[in-house]
């Protein structure tokens, strides 16, 4: 039998400039959690007074993929560089830490909005260009943890995890007795990875 995982939720503080952040980062690899979990990766309604469009990626109230004027804007202030290097911290050799991954969701209309973008095959295009961006520029996130706790919809849920599962890992974060709706998002997206 495997030792059970041991899962640390961080937020946002990771991009703070505590003096000291790079102590707490080297305690955090060596005390023996196994898994980084981000808390909590958005999937945005438009948001006028912050620049945000729909579909944008944040890590709480911080901008990490935008499509503004159907463009991405990389890195303007350095914050994929801040965050991969801290991230890569937490993985460095010696570090207990195996995985870190996003929870996306939580409180919120994140799948709502991810419902709103699968119903268009526009909306599908631009959500997995920003997934893929994400996952292409901080090579330290190793898989995703589906809060919903906004919208049911199977359809749009399995497919992003499908989608994402094809990458990376995908977890799912059951919130209540909602069988009808967690079930058949794993059997979903079982069906199309052929494993668990």
């Amino acid at each position: 039998m495997s030792a059970p995982e041991k899962v640390l939720y961080w937020s946002g503080t990771m991009l703070d400039s505590a003096p000291n952040l790079d102590t707490q980062l080297k305690a955090t690899a060596s005390s023996g959690f196994t898994i980084i979990m981000l808390w909590s990766l958005h999937v945005n309604k438009p948001i006028p007074d912050m620049d945000i469009v729909l579909g944008d990626l944040t890590w709480n109230d911080t901008l990490l993929v935008s499509t503004r004027t159907g463009k991405r804007v990389f890195d303007p202030d350095g914050l994929f560089k801040k965050l991969g290097d801290r991230l890569n911290t937490l993985l460095a050799q010696g570090s207990k830490v195996e995985r870190v991954c996003f929870s996306i969701g939580s409180e919120g209309t994140d799948f709502a909005t991810i419902k709103e973008l699968y119903s268009t095959p526009q909306g599908q295009e631009l959500l997995l260009k920003n997934f893929a961006f994400l996952l292409d520029n901080l090579k330290t996130i190793t898989g995703f943890d589906f809060d919903v706790e906004d919208c049911f919809d199977v359809p749009s849920t399995a497919w992003l995890a499908a989608q994402l599962a094809s990458k990376c890992h995908v977890t799912f974060c059951p919130s209540g007795s909602l069988d009808d709706f967690w079930e058949p998002c794993l059997e979903s997206l079982f069906q199309s990875q052929k494993k668990q």
